[in-house]
């Protein structure tokens, strides 16, 4: 009997788990025109829903750079539903997808220069954008810090988002507290609307 019970737990704690799938949606060959904005890649994620990264025409000192526009398609036209704050210095602000059985979607935006310096995440579900904060790690293998995003084990149960990592990684790449650890050491994980970074305990 105890053993019928353990296998039950064990069944359905592992049906609450799932890992997304990675997707590769269409980047249109010419942006599409938004209003004073300079547009740098627009992606089609469906025939809903727009995906564009682009830089404001008009310098802010306290919120310039790159960043993240969503647009969703309302009465036959694409409406800006969120715009993230500027990535700053950063050269590039690179997109990558992951998609849930639910369609929700993690969206993990690359910033870095010559260098990665980690990851913005967004999470956009029925139609709204919320921004999960920042992931501080990138692959320590190389000369330079590298993207992680190969290299992350993205998992999703009733408590939210887990980020882990395999390989050497380094946290806080190019800060003043750069470090190279063991990924499986470290992982982020969901605190209400937030991924906060979390040491394991062996």
């Amino acid at each position: 009997m105890i053993t019928l019970i353990f296998l039950i737990v064990l069944i359905v704690s592992d049906s609450l788990l799932e890992i997304p799938k990675r997707i590769h949606p269409i980047v249109f060959a010419e942006n599409v025109d938004l209003e004073r904005y300079s547009e740098q890649k627009t992606i089609q994620l469906n025939e809903n829903d727009l995906i564009v990264i682009a830089r404001p025409d008009e310098y802010d000192a306290n919120d310039e750079g790159l960043r993240l526009i969503y647009l969703r398609r309302e009465n036959q036209r694409f409406k800006i539903q969120y715009i993230s704050k500027g990535a700053g210095e950063s050269y590039i602000f690179k997109p990558s997808f992951y998609e849930f059985t639910d369609s929700t979607k993690l969206i993990f935006a690359e910033l870095g220069s010559e260098y990665s310096w980690g990851l913005e995440v967004f999470e956009l579900k029925a139609g709204e954008v919320k921004y999960f904060g920042t992931i501080d790690v990138a692959d320590g293998r190389g000369y330079n810090p590298s993207t992680i995003v190969p290299n992350m084990i993205i998992q999703r149960d009733e408590n939210g988002y887990k980020i882990g990592f395999e390989k050497e990684v380094i946290i806080n790449p190019g800060g003043q507290n750069e470090k190279k650890v063991d990924g499986e050491t470290i992982e982020y994980r969901q605190k209400q609307d937030k991924l906060l970074m979390l040491r394991k305990v062996s």
